[in-house]
C-alpha cells in the first residue's frame, strides 16, 4: 500500500507509563470517550491513542483485514509525540502483522524491523512489537500492534494492560467495519460495483453545482448496451449478470480516477466527467466501446456493444436537463445505427 504520509519520529518510553490520571487515561477512560460516539472512526482512534499510552509504546496502530486476500486496512496509527491520532495509508510489512495477529494471545515479539516502514525512515531497524490479537467477525482479523525500541522494563505487566483494551478494541473494530459494509450496501450496486442510481445521481448533482460555482466544463456519457435483452432470453440471466458485472468493471477500470461511473437502470449507465468538454468526452466514450468489447468478449453472446450519448453541462443546464440532453443524444445514436443497419 502507498504512503501518503511519514509518521513523525515518537520520544521513547523505555517502561509502560503510570496511570497518573486515574480512570480518565485507562481503559475506563476509553469507553467513556466511545460510550454514544456515532463516529466509528473516532472511537477506534480514540482506543487506540489510549492504549499507545498505556502501554508505553513509541507508536501504534489498529489494523483489520480489507476483504483481500493478504490485505490489511489501517484504522488508525498514533505516535507518543504526535498532537492527533492520524488515519491515512500506511506501508506495512502484511505477512508480520498476518501472523502476530494469527496468535491467540497478546505477544511480544523482537523484531528484525518494524513492519511499519515509516518508522524506518531513518534506517533504524529492529526494536519490539507487541500484537493484540482480535476477530472481528465476517470473516475479517485484525487487532492493535504497538511499536517499542526495546523490550519493556516489565514485558508482562505490559501485556496484561493491553489485553485490557482487546474487547472494547474489538467492539470498536467490529462496528467500524459493519458501519463499512452497510455504507458500502447502500452506495454501490452489487451487480457491477459501480455507484448506484441513487448516489450517482447525487454525485452527479454536487459535480453540477461545482461545474456552475467555478465556470469548468462538466460532460456526462450515458451508455446503454445494445441488444442485452437478447443475451437474457438465448444465455439466461446468469449469463446476463456476468456480462453486465465485466461491462461494470471495464467501465470502472478504463475511466479517469476522479471520474464517476453508476449504473442507473437494468442495462443503463452513466459516466460523469468532471473537468472534461464534450469533444474529449467523446473521445473516452469511444475507449468505453472498446473496453466493453474487449471485457465481454469471451462469454458465449460474444463482444458487447454500447451505445453513447454525450452532453456538456451549459448555463441553463441543471442536472434534469444534463440528464435528459444525454439521452436524446444516446436515442439519436441507437435510431442512426438502426437506420445504417437497415439500409445495407
Amino acid at each position: 500500500m502507498p504512503s501518503e504520509e511519514l509518521l513523525p519520529r515518537p520520544a521513547i518510553s523505555e517502561a509502560p507509563a503510570e496511570n497518573k490520571n486515574g480512570d480518565g487515561d485507562g481503559v475506563l477512560g476509553a469507553l467513556r470517550a466511545v460510550a454514544g460516539n456515532h463516529d466509528h472512526d473516532a472511537a477506534v482512534k480514540a482506543v487506540l491513542e489510549r492504549f499507545g499510552r498505556e502501554v508505553g509504546a513509541r507508536a501504534a496502530l489498529a489494523a483489520v483485514t480489507d476483504g483481500n486476500p493478504g490485505r490489511l486496512a489501517v484504522r488508525a496509527a498514533w505516535a507518543a509525540d504526535s498532537a492527533e491520532v492520524q488515519t491515512f495509508a500506511l506501508s506495512v510489512d502484511e505477512a508480520m502483522l498476518f501472523r502476530m495477529f494469527g496468535e491467540a494471545e497478546p505477544r511480544f515479539e523482537q523484531l528484525d524491523r518494524h513492519p511499519i516502514w515509516e518508522w524506518e525512515a531513518q534506517e533504524r531497524n529492529g526494536g519490539w512489537g507487541l500484537a493484540v490479537p482480535i476477530g472481528v467477525g465476517n470473516g475479517s482479523t485484525g487487532g492493535l500492534f504497538a511499536a517499542f525500541d526495546g523490550e519493556p522494563e516489565q514485558p508482562s505487566r505490559t501485556v496484561a494492560r493491553a489485553s485490557r483494551y482487546a474487547p472494547l478494541a474489538e467492539v470498536c473494530l467490529r462496528h467500524s467495519v459493519e458501519v463499512e459494509r452497510l455504507e458500502t450496501l447502500a452506495r454501490f450496486d452489487p451487480l457491477t460495483g459501480c455507484f448506484n442510481r441513487v448516489t450517482i445521481l447525487e454525485l452527479l448533482g454536487s459535480e453540477v453545482a461545482r461545474s456552475e460555482r467555478r465556470g469548468h466544463p462538466l460532460s456526462l456519457c450515458f451508455l446503454d448496451l445494445d441488444g442485452f435483452k437478447a443475451v437474457n432470453d438465448v444465455h439466461g440471466h446468469l449469463a446476463g449478470d456476468r456480462v453486465l458485472g465485466n461491462v461494470g468493471a471495464a467501465l470502472r477500470v478504463a475511466t479517469r480516477e476522479y471520474d464517476l461511473v453508476g449504473r442507473v437502470g437494468g442495462d443503463e449507465f452513466i459516466v460523469v466527467m468532471p473537468e472534461t468538454a464534450k469533444g474529449k468526452a467523446s473521445r473516452t466514450a469511444g475507449r468505453l466501446v472498446t473496453a466493453v468489447g474487449d471485457a465481454t468478449a469471451a462469454g458465449p453472446q460474444g463482444p458487447v456493444n454500447i451505445s453513447f450519448g454525450i452532453a456538456e453541462r451549459n448555463s441553463s443546464k441543471s442536472t434534469t436537463d444534463l440528464l435528459a440532453a444525454a439521452d436524446r443524444e444516446l436515442l439519436r445514436m441507437k435510431a442512426n445505427s438502426r437506420e445504417g443497419s437497415e439500409s445495407r
